[in-house]
């Protein structure tokens, strides 16, 4: 299973740029992509390129099988290789790895069929990959100590500290291996007891849930090709709609705070913007104009004063930034954190005190989750899946995250 990352295609030293996604535990474990190295093994010769591109493919499929012409096509696209070249990069990769073909910890056979990886991976950053590597030599390092020959009293004094080291390095392990062992059993989020909640003609999306729980609004489109967003309670069938507009397409409500208020996209004439409107329906407000080549989310601040959005930094710029947009009419301002020229940010959210914000940082499908104080500066990265994500939401108590991910394979909810 892949609890990490997105794995590069042929050439795995030019393909993953992101220092997060540098090392590939495997098992027990830990390779360096960028160097072939593997940390855990320091005495080992490289991996082939060949090898960590075969590793990386199979540990992207989160222990499905691949067949061998699958493997072959990635790892040696544009060229008309032997399959001799993928059996000799497995003979390769199970080496380094200290794998047994009869008895595969890491790397299994399946005559016919193709290979699988059957021990967890996952991508880590630095910093676990140098506590794995120094955990690594550390047995070997106390155990050197243990053996070497001191006076007595030194040696007793050695032998303790060893003895702790060795107790503190065991405690790490387990306790890692408790944590990904409880990820892995962790059950999928699901729905039960489906039923239907509308039975209205014309798309229903975007669906927010009232603060209070009782009603929902959505965007419905009608006859005309447009849409225009409605809200409606959930035990009954009465539709209201939120505005009397006919021209343009409205998108992406999000309740305020105290349920009176809607706030919505409508895209019309080419131009995009931001507008407010009663719950219940009637006079809407402007609040702002909003990005018309991108998906606009919207998020309200706990205190209701501005909504959280995306845009890009300026006039000619690519990227997508977090902006704060006053519901007073002021001038959206731009959030001051960590943000590349390059960095798309998308649909960032408060978390529910309002201390934080969430975000989705990279352009689907090469997506992650990061977190940044209400007021900026540094960003903390969640995952490293480089994934293709629909949507996330935070937690009632702000501890963690749900999210739609493709990073297995099919899209399917996950928490950080």
């Amino acid at each position: 299973m892949l609890i990490g990352g997105q794995a590069p295609g042929v050439n795995p030293t030019h393909r993953i740029r992101s220092e997060a996604m540098r090392f590939l535990a495997v098992g027990e474990h830990v390779v360096d992509i960028d160097t072939l190295r593997l940390l855990t093994r320091a005495g080992e010769p490289r991996l082939t390129p060949k090898a960590a591109a075969v590793l990386l493919q199979l540990a992207r499929a989160g222990g499905r099988t691949l067949s061998r012409d699958e493997l072959l096509n990635e790892v040696w696209k544009g060229t008309c290789p032997t399959p001799d070249v993928l059996t000799q990069a497995v003979k390769d990769l199970r080496r380094a790895l200290g794998d047994d073909l009869h008895a595969p910890r890491f790397v299994e056979t399946l005559p016919r069929l193709g290979y699988r990886l059957v021990a967890p991976a996952r991508f880590m950053d630095r910093f676990e990959a140098q506590a794995a590597s120094a955990s690594s030599s550390g047995n070997a390092t106390a155990a050197a100590v243990v053996a070497a020959p001191l006076p007595k009293r030194r040696a007793s004094i050695f032998a303790t500290i060893a003895a702790l080291v060795l107790i503190a390095i065991g405690a790490t392990f387990a306790l890692r291996r408790e944590q990904l062992g409880s990820a892995e059993l962790k059950p999928r989020w699901h729905a039960s007891e489906q039923r239907v909640v509308t039975a209205d003609p014309g798309p229903e999306n975007f669906p927010r849930i009232s603060p209070d729980g009782t009603r929902v609004a959505y965007s419905v489109g009608d006859t005309e090709h447009n849409s225009h967003i409605v809200q409606r309670s959930l035990s009954q069938s009465r539709v209201v709609r939120l505005t009397d507009s006919t021209t343009g397409s409205e998108f992406f409500p999000v309740w305020s705070p105290d349920g009176a208020s809607i706030a919505f996209a409508r895209h019309a004439d080419n131009a995009c913007k931001i507008l407010l409107a009663p719950a219940l329906g009637g006079p809407e407000r402007l609040i702002d104009s909003c990005f018309n080549g991108s998906v606009n989310y919207f998020s309200w601040a706990p205190d209701a004063r501005h909504l959280l959005t995306t845009t890009p930094s300026g006039p000619d710029a690519t990227d997508m930034a977090i902006t704060l947009v006053p519901i007073d009419g002021g001038a959206s301002e731009r959030l001051v954190y960590d943000h590349g020229v390059a960095d798309m940010d998308l649909d960032a959210r408060y978390s529910p005190d309002g201390s934080e914000i969430a975000f989705r940082r990279g352009a689907s499908p090469y997506s992650d989750l990061c977190v940044v104080g209400a007021h900026g500066g540094a960003v903390r990265q969640l995952t490293h899946l480089a994934s293709r994500m629909r949507g996330f939401d935070w937690t009632r108590d702000g501890s963690a995250l749900v999210f739609s991910s493709s990073h297995e394979g099919p899209q399917a909810l996950y928490t950080v």
